[in-house]
């Protein structure tokens, strides 16, 4: 949802000017209505009587839709199947909302609060429905291909009864003016959210007010909300969804580990804490100013209403998540709950708690100024940019506007920190309003011109119920939260003068503000509704604004987003703007307009843009402008059998699901729980950001070369030859090097898997016959293992690779549900932070877990729309968070499982004994054998046909089978040598992809932008990559160096 939003606001910019604003035509000058480019999407060719607004929409990056029913019909088509659409809906729901919904279920009891809120849920889902299906009616009708909610109230009410067509411009402003409050009522909540949390997570060490912690957090708020392109931002929100999902994962763990009692919980609670539940769940529930952004964002829109459509299975999952959490989070803490669940977790007095509290602060406190965004966009864009147009320090001006809005917020979160009750408060206010109410009247007036007799009387009853129910939720809810916030703000005697002289400042700069702000909402609104006189608005407004005039312009130059830009490899769109009287002038970031004092009005300008386009691969933009841009890789490839891109996603998500992850608790064992979990979340998102450099790299070198498809080795190879002289000589050796770095992995897979195989084949057959040493058992294997390396053709393969990807699957359910879940221990009794020498073993596991540089490049290079493999939602990106999210389940439940016992692989901690568990070693040992044949295939292809088939002349076959042979040998006779799998693990991992997934990708980007050396102010891109490069060195020597000590000391006698 945060990365989804930034991009619909600044595709709403791009589409507006001073004079459109917020996308919409003045009224100054004609009477249209205000629709988002209404003039510019409106064909005025086309008149034909069965227009389609889906069929007309021009979406630059549509997001897919993911429907199990649609799901073979998806793929049949060879269209894009994965989750965007729903899990934008998804994400954007889990939030502080729903770790209030125990609170809320304290209020209501839990009987009334299950029924409530699934009635709650299904009327939200109903509102959204009419809201969307009126939008359609009024884009089919006026003819243009989308509206956002303020566009689609006004031309609703223009076509509505009589006496209300007369409000129809003012409603644009009256929706404007709810999502403000809204949002800056969702900053105070998050505001009041991340100091709680400190305090409380922070509390064992030291003691604070939480004013104090507002008061900390108040100047980073400033400096994050000064960022005027989120783009920026979007690592961070990234990896504030990862901590979000895995804290919330963790809560879970506390309410289910120990048994649940329905001991004093309150089935019914009182009528008159009923609001307060009410606006909890409307605002935890509703997210009705994203629905139409999604719907209009997506590729396949009619989808999006069906019976088994995003907006049904999404919100129906979102009910069902958000009654779990309410019901059972106040099973567990009953009338202890507090305002956020998370708050009740001190309770406990462990260290993980403490962590999650903590993180999640900081995933919240990343979103703050993604949610500051609207409020800002609302107040400056739409309402005080156009005045400053050309006077001086309009920039400085802005950013006194955005400091502003944080200090409102500031001020209200500081004067009454109760954050179940702000939750409450907006949610009864504003979503009362613009959830029920607003599409109850939106749908009556769309339909009131085509609607029967008969029709239009059932319609009107039941909207206008809808809209009593909205209104009276507004009404009584906002009334009951005032009362009780002033009651926790003026009652408790524990306030001080001081602290009361402080809040009655404060709240005369929010009273300054709201008088500034709200009589330009008035003068709009009645002069929308043509209640003033047009001259002497001009007279007064102009009058005024004359004597702040000054003469010469002020520009800056340099500012943070041009820095940031670099760093995170952004670039900002660029508008090249020319006003009427022909001067040019270049902007970042926003449009602009041009005020002439001639004509006493705002003159809009026209602006080409220079788009930023989604992901890594728009390459030209970003490193490699100064190419020829006529020659497309993309394009010229011609793969035999593309992968759509649910079929790349499944391949990678198959391809990391391995040995790797049933090492994680053995990792977790080495770092402890709190810096394995954090440590993965950052390891993962670093070999996610490398891939990306790498992906991006190859596709720049691929265009200057022109040619479609280069392999990672070349890829080294012509990027040196145009690096640095230092470099240059380097070359003609780069491929054969990484070539080596490559064979050794995959030999060092092999020897994993020959140990894995035989160690779970051992552990079995000990039960039945004579132990044998495992040594011994690798020996059985080594005939088997040569013969199925000799399948020269892998598509032979594919039906037991298949197999071994659902033996996999089953195995990991059944070792999570049948073992790892069951009797789990105090998670006091684990240790949180590890020793710094063990953290080493740890780093060289989960890079072996995660890091799966060969793979991700080939998938890359055989899809068939390789441009959706990266961006903010890509294959890569989903199918990485997907992975570091199984990981940390994986490692951290089975460190807390099993503790310092641990083993290299999980299975080996099954109890040996049980049929089960003897099932599952069986299981896995046949699935690994079987991968064994793919993962030898590579260093098999790189020894055969790069350096050993154009050599050999004669008997190519019966040589290319001596080499076949010669690799199998090389891996049994490593694994038999050294049985030590957990240690073999971290060896390569540390040995070989600290080099491939880290320090090689930052090599390559140097030597790609050394020719134009466009490293950017500073040489910040520079820098960044001399640091990854020391950090994957840094790993390689460390981590190598204690995996190796280690293996010896695993040899040598215990005294």
């Amino acid at each position: 949802y945060d990365l989804f939003l930034q991009d619909a606001l600044q595709d709403l910019k791009k589409s507006s000017s001073s004079k459109d604003y917020h996308g919409y035509k003045s009224t100054e000058k004609n009477d249209g209505i205000y629709v988002l480019e209404l003039e510019d999407k409106k064909n005025v060719y086309e008149q034909e009587n069965d227009y389609d607004p889906y069929e007309h929409r021009v979406v630059e990056h549509p997001t897919s839709v993911c429907i199990y029913v649609y799901l073979y019909r998806e793929m049949k088509r060879g269209g894009e199947g994965y989750t965007e659409t729903m899990l934008h809906l998804v994400k954007g729901s889990l939030g502080t909302g729903i770790l209030a919904m125990p609170k809320a279920f304290y209020h209501a009891g839990y009987v009334v609060g299950i029924i409530a809120t699934i009635i709650i849920g299904l009327l939200c889902i109903y509102c959204m429905r009419i809201l969307v299906r009126s939008e359609y009616e009024l884009c089919k009708r006026k003819r243009v291909p989308a509206m956002t909610y303020p566009a689609t109230a006004e031309s609703a009410l223009s076509e509505g009864p009589m006496f209300l067509r007369r409000f129809s411009k003012a409603s644009i402003y009256v929706v404007n003016i709810f999502l403000l409050i809204y949002q800056m009522g969702t900053c105070c909540v998050y505001i009041v959210f991340i100091a709680s949390n400190l305090q409380s997570g922070l509390n064992p060490y030291f003691t604070m007010e939480i004013e104090k912690y507002m008061a900390i957090i108040l100047l980073p708020l400033i400096l994050v909300n000064y960022i005027r392109n989120l783009k920026f931002l979007a690592p961070f929100s990234t990896l504030a969804n990862g901590i979000m999902l895995t804290g919330i994962a963790i809560i879970l763990y506390y309410i289910f580990r120990e048994p649940l009692s329905f001991e004093e919980r309150v089935a019914f609670g009182e009528v008159t804490n009923f609001p307060l539940f009410f606006g909890t769940v409307l605002f935890a529930l509703e997210a009705i100013g994203v629905i139409m952004p999604l719907e209009n964002e997506m590729k396949t829109p009619r989808f999006f209403m069906s019976s088994f459509g995003v907006l049904n299975i999404s919100m129906g999952v979102i009910v069902a998540m958000y009654a779990g959490m309410g019901f059972f989070g106040y099973m567990r803490f009953g009338s202890e709950i507090a305002g956020s669940i998370t708050l009740n977790l001190s309770a406990y007095h462990e260290k993980l708690g403490d962590a999650v509290q903590i993180l999640l602060a900081i995933a919240i406190f990343f979103t703050h100024p993604i949610q500051c965004y609207v409020a800002i966009d609302i107040t400056w864009n739409e309402y005080i940019s156009h005045v400053f147009e050309k006077y001086r320090f309009k920039l400085l001006w802005e950013y006194v506007t955005r400091t502003v809005i944080i200090l409102i917020t500031f001020a209200l979160a500081i004067s009454i920190p109760e954050l179940d009750l702000f939750i409450s408060l907006f949610g009864a206010f504003c979503l009362s309003g613009l959830g029920l109410a607003f599409p109850a009247l939106i749908q009556l007036c769309a339909f009131w011109k085509v609607l029967g007799p008969t029709e239009k009387k059932i319609m009107i009853a039941k909207n206008t119920c809808l809209m009593l129910i909205g209104t009276l939720g507004l009404i009584v809810g906002s009334k009951r939260v005032v009362s009780f916030l002033f009651t926790a703000l003026f009652s408790d005697s524990a306030i001080t003068k001081k602290k009361r002289c402080f809040v009655s400042s404060i709240y005369l700069l929010v009273f300054i503000y709201i008088i500034f702000i709200y009589s330009i909402y008035l003068y709009k609104i009645l002069k929308s509704c043509r209640f003033l006189s047009r001259r002497f608005i001009q007279r007064c407004t102009f009058s005024c604004l004359s004597k702040c005039a000054v003469k010469r312009e002020f520009t800056f130059y340099k500012n943070i987003d041009f820095v940031l830009a670099r760093v995170f490899e952004i670039n900002h769109p660029v508008q090249r703007c020319k006003t009427v009287k022909g001067v040019n002038s270049e902007v970042r970031g926003y449009p602009t307009a041009t005020f002439s004092k001639e004509n006493n009005e705002v003159t809009a300008v026209t602006a080409d843009y220079v788009n930023n386009a989604d992901g890594v691969n728009n390459v030209e933009n970003m490193l490699s402008q100064t190419e020829d841009t006529d020659y497309d890789p993309h394009v010229h490839r011609n793969r035999p059998n593309p992968t759509s891109n649910f079929e790349t996603l499944v391949h990678l998500l198959k391809g990391s699901l391995g040995t790797g992850i049933l090492a994680m608790p053995n990792a977790f064992y080495n770092s402890g729980l709190v810096v394995g979990v954090i440590a993965t979340v950052i390891i993962g998102a670093l070999c996610t950001y490398c891939l990306h450099v790498l992906v991006k790299a190859q596709y720049i070198l691929c265009k200057r070369l022109k040619v479609p498809i280069l392999s990672y080795p070349l890829s080294m190879k012509y990027a040196l030859e145009k690096g640095p002289r230092c470099v240059k000589w380097f070359s003609p050796y780069a491929s054969g090097f990484v070539d080596g770095f490559m064979i050794i992995y995959q030999l060092g897979i092999c020897c994993v898997y020959i140990v894995f195989v035989a160690s779970n084949i051992k552990q079995v057959t000990d039960q039945y016959w004579a132990p044998l040493d495992i040594s011994t058992h690798m020996l059985i294997l080594l005939l088997p293992l040569i013969l199925i390396n000799y399948i020269r053709n892998l598509k032979l393969l594919a039906p037991f690779s298949t197999l071994a990807n659902l033996i996999t699957f089953v195995g990991l359910s059944m070792i999570l549900i049948k073992y790892m879940f069951q009797d789990l221990p105090p998670i006091s009794d684990r240790e949180m932070f590890g020793t710094l020498r063990n953290f080493s073993l740890y780093f060289g596991t989960t890079l072996f877990a995660l890091e799966a540089v060969g793979v991700i490049i080939a998938l890359e290079n055989n899809m068939k729309t390789p441009q959706s493999f990266g961006g903010y939602c890509g294959v890569l990106n989903i199918g990485m968070t997907v992975i570091v999210i199984l990981y940390i389940v994986m490692g951290f439940f089975g460190y807390i499982k099993y503790g310092s016992d641990a083993k290299g692989s999980i299975t080996f901690n099954l109890p040996p004994e049980e049929a089960m568990a003897q099932s599952i070693k069986i299981m896995f040992a046949i699935a690994i054998f079987i991968t064994y044949a793919l993962q030898a295939y590579v260093p098999v292809e790189i020894l055969w046909s790069t350096y050993l088939d154009h050599r050999i002349q004669n008997r190519k076959i019966l040589w290319e089978y001596v080499c076949r042979t010669f690799v199998t040998l090389v891996t049994f006779v490593l694994a038999i040598a050294i049985p030590r799998l957990g240690l073999f693990i971290s060896l390569f991992g540390a040995l070989c992809l600290s080099a491939l997934g880290i320090a090689f990708p930052a090599i390559i980007e140097i030597c790609v932008l050394w020719p134009e050396n466009d490293f950017g102010p500073f040489k910040v891109m520079l820098i960044k990559n001399f640091l990854l490069i020391v950090f994957g060195l840094l790993g390689l020597v460390v981590g190598t160096y204690v995996s190796i000590v280690e293996i010896i000391k695993s040899f040598q006698p215990v005294l």
